[in-house]
């Protein structure tokens, strides 16, 4: 592999290049930033489908066997 260049100073030791250059691992962190997002939505969207939706709590003003008089 290559080194990269000291800036002139011959005591400091060379830097070892990155493990992934920055102009490949930048859109590779932004594509996971998106995957996370995507996968958290898709998350959500099953576990409000998963529960069977909304419920009618019987006594409630909005259950159809309640009868008008009751309280």
């Amino acid at each position: 592999m290559y080194d990269l260049p000291t800036n002139g100073h011959a005591d400091t030791p060379a830097r070892t290049p990155p493990l992934l250059p920055p102009h490949v691992a930048w859109p590779l962190f932004v594509v996971l930033l998106l995957a996370i997002s995507v996968g958290a939505a898709a998350v959500t969207v099953v576990a409000a489908y998963s529960d069977g939706g909304a419920q009618i709590v019987e006594g409630s003003p909005y259950d159809p066997n309640r009868h008008e008089g009751a309280r």
